[in-house]
């Protein structure tokens, strides 16, 4: 049986202190618009520059029917999104850096369109 092991109340208190310390420094999404007609999102975030991603370019969500693309919502106060319809979760910083799929995904996506690829990220 494994041993469970409980923090004490100086440890709380510390983990804490330390979350507030560095909450200001985490990337979050303060807004998302689909726009329809150029068939791209865009993000803007808390401390990093606004972000246009085409929705072809978005794993899981790429194939989506239009109307789960507006199904979305904002995970962690914005530190994520996810489309539950679709079981597609991006991280606010993860589309930052990139990261819009797995990197099997992301390889053959940049393989296919490395003008958009070289663009955006």
């Amino acid at each position: 049986m494994p041993r469970i092991i409980m923090p004490t109340d100086e440890e709380l208190d510390a983990a804490m202190a330390r979350g507030k310390e560095i909450e200001p420094l985490l990337t979050r999404i303060t807004s998302v618009v689909y726009d329809r007609v150029k068939d791209e999102f865009h993000f803007t975030f808390n401390n990093k520059p606004a972000l246009i991603i085409p929705r072809r370019s978005l794993q899981w969500v790429a194939s989506a029917h239009e109307d789960q693309l507006l199904k979305f919502e904002l995970l962690g106060n914005g530190t994520g999104i996810s489309w539950p319809a679709l079981d597609a979760d991006f991280s606010a910083i993860g589309l930052v850096e990139g990261r819009w799929g797995t990197p099997s995904w992301t390889r053959a996506w940049v393989e296919r369109e490395p003008q958009t690829a070289q663009a955006t990220v």
